[in-house]
């Protein structure tokens, strides 16, 4: 009887070293946090990047296009990177500072008072 090649190793299922096919696609999904009581899926609202199975493995929030709410930057195994841009417009008050140095190349220890 043959044994079965199949162990767990730093996340990765090592099967398909064995030469056994494995798909680690899963169906791109996004969840909206409902004030802190739970979540819930909004993936089909959420546009096309949403219909896409992929080998996601990081992301990063930040406001990339300067709109004043959160844009993500995902990360696949063996394919694009992803900026996924949120159009849904912004909802809350922000404040968008400019620091500028006088001494110094940078603004590092500036303070600002408002």
């Amino acid at each position: 009887m043959a044994r079965s090649v199949h162990r767990q190793r730093r996340g990765h299922d090592t099967r398909s070293a064995a030469g056994i096919a494995v798909s680690y696609h899963q169906k791109n999904q996004l969840f909206h946090n409902e004030a802190g009581s739970s979540f819930r899926e909004t993936t089909s609202e959420a546009g096309p990047a949403f219909e896409l199975s992929e080998v996601s493995r990081g992301a990063a929030f930040g406001d990339i296009d300067n709109d004043g709410d959160i844009d993500i930057v995902v990360t696949n195994n063996n394919g694009p990177v992803r900026l996924l841009l949120n159009q849904t417009g912004s909802r809350r008050h922000w404040l968008e500072v400019r620091l500028q140095a006088t001494k110094s190349k940078d603004a590092i220890g500036a303070r600002i008072a408002v």
